[in-house]
């Protein structure tokens, strides 16, 4: 019986970006996927992701406004948050609360150390 791999919730408005990242991740993780803040909070409670990849500017909110609302639940120290570019409030926020934060386009290596560091 093969180990179960871990589940990860892509949380991105950019369709093509979570593509790629289904094609990049697929190997090691279970993904799931959410094209914004509401579609994650439809799904995540149902998925237990074990990790959730979130972009910070989406078009129905950010991902910060997504962990605010998740901020007592288990999942909130899951978060890997994405940039192409926030403000400095959003940055501040991600920083204080110790959650890592890697900018569009991030090195994939980068990414998967990121990522199994926070799944685990």
């Amino acid at each position: 019986m093969e180990p179960r791999k871990p589940a990860l919730m892509i949380v991105d408005d950019d369709a093509q970006l979570r593509r790629a990242y289904v094609r990049m991740l697929g190997q090691t993780y279970e993904i799931t996927e959410a094209n914004g803040v509401q579609d994650a909070l439809r799904q995540i409670h149902t998925l237990d992701p074990d990790v959730v990849l979130c972009d910070i500017l989406m078009g129905d909110g950010t991902g910060v406004d997504l962990h605010r609302l998740l901020v007592e639940t288990p999942w909130a120290r899951r978060f890997v948050f994405t940039t192409g570019g926030c403000s400095k409030e959003h940055e501040v926020y991600v920083r204080v609360c110790g959650l890592p934060l890697l900018e569009k386009p991030a090195d994939l290596n980068k990414l998967f150390e990121t990522l199994a560091a926070v799944a685990t």
